[in-house]
């Protein structure tokens, strides 16, 4: 049976063809105006802008306006062109029908990137170490802040790293947020021995309010077991190191400490003197003493105690050799 509409194509319900009763169906939807960042290619739509999946954000935004506007669909189909939506409409019952829907897309350079732009920052992660050495712990905590920035920016834009500032001392890293800076510090505590100080400085207004910047900064212990520090009129060797805690060695008392870095950096340390770490091959044990001999000048040195490996590494501090 031919259309009654058309008398051309064969009928598919109530005596219509499938392209008489697409032509029938009536869309209808608004003009789209969307804004387009050049830069990042984020979209504002209606005041707001999206960064992340900014297509989703359009797509279910033309999604829920032919929804409201339309009650018979059933499910829509879209993608992008440069000037228009192109939408696959599936109604009720079961007729599809394609509208292209106009956008007016203007350009303008969002938020995040004029912050960007502008060397915007809320706070400043000051990379410092213990010995005022610039170590190589000073570069690794650098690249754990960014990576750990380029993580959080995936879900919030305004997570980002303004600029980083290499200096002689140390690293300077700019953030442009706040909020990130607590978050970047408390991991570099889960793998650093650090000591953190915070500072603020006022930036200006905004709203009638004073709005500060923060300052954190960070000393990170950069110590090799052996190393000599001072307190408080006494000498200690350093015999480890782990986050969150440190054991020395009081040399006058010979008395192992356990410290944890609050404890530790409130008590003043000064370094005197990095590790001197030497290796010495095992002569002979006695019961109660270790005869061993170095290997690069075969002094001869006893300690107490029993060694049972045929050689081991000893720390010297004024004449006097340590195991660690």
């Amino acid at each position: 049976m031919k259309c009654i509409l058309c008398g051309i194509n064969e009928a598919y319900k109530d005596g219509i063809c499938i392209e008489c009763l697409t032509s029938m169906k009536n869309v209808s939807y608004d003009k789209i105006n969307i804004t387009v960042c050049p830069k990042c290619g984020s979209i504002k739509i209606n005041k707001r802008w999206y960064y992340n999946n900014p297509d989703d954000a359009l797509f279910n935004y033309v999604s829920r306006m032919l929804e409201k506007k339309n009650n018979s669909i059933k499910k829509i189909y879209n993608y992008l062109k440069d000037d228009y939506i192109n939408v696959n409409i599936v109604f009720d019952d079961g007729i599809e029908k394609n509208v292209s829907i106009p956008m007016d897309v203007s350009r303008e350079s969002c938020p995040v990137c004029n912050k960007l732009t502008g060397s915007y920052y809320e706070a400043i992660i000051q990379l410092r170490t213990f010995s005022r050495d610039r170590s190589h712990l000073i570069d690794t905590a650098r690249d754990n802040i960014i990576n750990d920035i380029k993580r959080y920016n995936v879900n919030d834009p305004n997570s980002f790293v303004s600029k980083v500032v290499n200096l002689k001392e140390g690293i300077d890293i700019y953030l442009g947020k706040r909020d990130d800076a607590a978050k970047v510090i408390k991991n570099l505590d889960s793998k650093y021995f650090i000591d953190t100080k915070v500072t603020k400085s006022l930036a200006g207004k905004k709203d009638g309010k004073d709005v500060f910047r923060y300052t954190h900064l960070i000393r990170i212990f950069d110590l090799e077991p052996g190393s000599i520090i001072f307190s408080r009129g006494r000498n200690y060797m350093v015999k480890s190191v782990e986050p969150g805690n440190i054991n020395i060695m009081d040399l006058s008392l010979k008395k192992d400490l356990t410290m944890d870095e609050k404890t530790f950096f409130s008590s003043n340390f000064d370094l005197i003197r990095r590790s001197e770490k030497r290796r010495f091959i095992v002569i002979s044990n006695n019961g109660s003493e270790t005869e061993l001999m170095d290997e690069k000048n075969f002094n001869i040195v006893t300690i107490k105690g029993i060694i049972k490996s045929d050689s081991i590494d000893l720390y010297n501090y004024n004449d006097e050799y340590y195991i660690i």
